[in-house]
């Protein structure tokens, strides 16, 4: 193989891994284009139970081809917690999707990194020194952009979006501790038995039967999610994600075009210079994570941050 031609083998695999990651964020910009769409016609209810029903039909295919069973055997109670913050994150983000402008909802959700951040400091006894720290308060203000509290009048909206990113943020970590020993496809199953049966008595109550349009609708909505996760998974095979971070702008430029065209929502000053601050030292954050831990695997280490000159 010529020098040419490992220059452009060692260029395909993050290209690819870019081209694979944009995709997820496309496909779950869509997705909440559809969520946003239907929540004016369905109670949300109902829309987040079809999104874990159809999410889960998906999956099961998977499951009987490896042989897998979605029911935790061990590790119970780390399980019930992510499928409880799973289930808070849907509710949540389905709301705010409803109340408020979708690119402002993406925006907030780049807050999910920052908390899961935090979370790692206070349950994972990871420690964070004073760059990162300070990134996630930058963050913070971020969101405040958005929000802008004494600015307005309380912004609900805006509380469910940040409780979304909060609950996604809980399901990082705990999927990050679950990794260690369970397989990838079980973790995400265990998350729709938990969604499907919470939301089904909800739905049920608040039952309105779609229309053949709006059921079309519900089908794209849960074809997007799987393959927003399909394409995630493909890029987390040929890059790491503290590559890939950068190109989440690639999910809130393509929400913000959608709200444009479908909605007619044109994102305000603030809701730009909050987006731009939260999701770079949310990319920041991540980064810096990764090469924290690249440098103690080096050094035959247990990953550390609490060293001098670290954070």
């Amino acid at each position: 193989m010529t020098s040419g031609q490992g220059a452009v083998e060692r260029l395909a695999a993050p290209i690819r891994g870019a081209l694979w990651y944009i995709g997820a964020g496309v496909s779950w910009s869509f997705m909440g284009g559809i969520v946003r769409h239907l929540s004016f016609e369905l109670p949300v209810f109902e829309i987040i139970f079809f999104r874990a029903f159809l999410g889960l039909v998906v999956m099961v295919p998977w499951l009987i081809y490896r042989r897998l069973s979605p029911i935790p055997k061990r590790h119970r109670a780390i399980f019930s917690i992510r499928g409880v913050s799973e289930i808070f994150a849907m509710m949540t983000w389905n709301a705010a999707i409803w109340l408020m402008p979708l690119a402002d909802v993406i925006a907030l959700g780049f807050a999910a990194p920052l908390f899961a951040t935090l979370l790692a400091v206070l349950f994972l006894g990871e420690r964070v020194g004073l760059r990162r720290g300070m990134a996630i308060l930058i963050g913070i203000s971020g969101a405040m952009l958005i929000v802008r509290p004494g600015f307005q009048a309380l912004n609900l909206a805006a509380i469910f979006a940040l409780i979304a990113a909060f609950g996604t943020a809980v399901s990082r970590i705990t999927g990050r501790k679950l990794s260690h020993t369970e397989d990838p496809l079980v973790i995400v199953a265990s998350i729709a038995l938990f969604t499907v049966p919470a939301t089904l008595i909800p739905a049920v109550i608040v039952w309105q039967t779609p229309t053949p349009i709006q059921a079309i609708w519900l089908l794209a909505m849960g074809g997007l999610g799987s393959l927003g996760h399909l394409c995630l998974s493909q890029a987390l095979r040929v890059s790491e994600a503290s590559e890939l971070a950068p190109y989440d702008f690639g999910q809130l430029l393509t929400a913000v075009i959608i709200g444009i065209v479908a909605f007619g929502e044109v994102p305000d000053l603030w809701t730009v210079l909050g987006a731009v601050v939260i999701a770079s030292t949310a990319i920041y954050v991540v980064r810096r994570e990764a090469q924290l831990h690249r440098l103690c695997m080096a050094q035959g280490a247990a990953p550390r941050t609490d060293r001098p000159g670290t954070g």
